[in-house]
């Protein structure tokens, strides 16, 4: 059995977000291939989500907050998450050309 994976409320916003700057670009195409990309990167949390690096300017001794990099070039975008026994939770995805997050970004 595996983690259970699962998106904050926060993290629900931002790939609805994600999908309104793809749609207002004309790039549904593009779009859909990123969720595409976006849904097989969370897939493979549910097994070994410790493989993923500790996020650098996590200075937190809990909990401890992890990133996992998707899609390439132009649309790739960090997904930031904690693990909590046998749960995933995915607190904030965002684009790695924006500025680095700020401390409330990634409160669980």
């Amino acid at each position: 059995m595996g983690y259970q994976v699962r998106l904050s409320a926060r993290a629900e916003h931002d790939v609805e977000e994600v999908f309104a700057w793809f749609k207002s670009n004309k790039a549904i195409r593009a779009g859909r291939v990123w969720y595409g990309q976006l849904l097989a990167q969370i897939d493979t949390l549910e097994h070994h989500p410790d493989r993923c690096p500790v996020y650098e300017i996590s200075d937190q001794k809990e909990p401890i907050i992890r990133e996992l990099l998707v899609g390439g070039k132009a649309y790739k975008y960090r997904i930031f998450f904690t693990i909590k026994k046998m749960q995933v939770e995915i607190l904030h995805i965002r684009h790695t050309a924006r500025q680095e997050v700020q401390g409330d970004e990634l409160k669980p």
